[in-house]
């Protein structure tokens, strides 16, 4: 996680029929580095959730940030991830629920839901405006925090609390 983010477990459920696990975490603020090339069951999904959406993967590597804002970039480094929206959140008996945020009203934004590849990222504005995924350097990209989270992930455990110490 990047310093100053906010998350909350939101929920753990699992698919009575395949035993898959579905987690959900809400980001409140800040960004996330999200790796699933290692679970052991790569069935599991992560979601994210975020106001204006939702995003899940498995089997891949993901970058969510949540920008001051309430815009939404997303990356993806490895696999696909699914970027859906947009969402209104509340919280109902200690559980969050997610709720269409499209068609409500003329000015409301229209839904959406892509599967983003590999070294390509999309915005989402805090007005629900999307932008098609589209491809990103991976060259430039390479930030310090960046390669921190993939020389953590190549160990498979922490590495040091911040990025740059090592």
């Amino acid at each position: 996680m990047d310093a100053g983010t906010s998350i909350e477990l939101a929920s753990e459920s699992i698919n009575a029929d395949t035993d898959a696990k579905r987690y959900q975490m809400l980001l409140l603020k800040g960004g996330i580095w999200v790796n699933l090339l290692h679970q052991t069951d790569a069935r599991n999904t992560l979601q994210v959730l975020m106001a204006g959406a939702l995003v899940a993967g498995h089997n891949s590597v993901f970058r969510v940030v949540m920008f001051p804002d309430g815009a939404v970039e997303i990356k993806a480094y490895s696999g696909q991830v699914t970027a859906s929206g947009p969402f209104e959140i509340r919280k109902a008996n200690a559980r969050f629920v997610l709720q269409s945020a499209g068609n409500k009203n003329s000015d409301a934004a229209t839904p959406y839901r892509y599967l983003i590849e590999p070294y390509r990222k999309m915005i989402v504005q805090a007005s629900g405006e999307e932008t098609k995924p589209f491809r990103f350097a991976a060259r430039s990209d390479r930030t310090a925090w960046v390669r921190w989270n993939e020389k953590r992930d190549a160990a498979g455990k922490e590495v040091s609390a911040e990025p740059g110490t090592n």
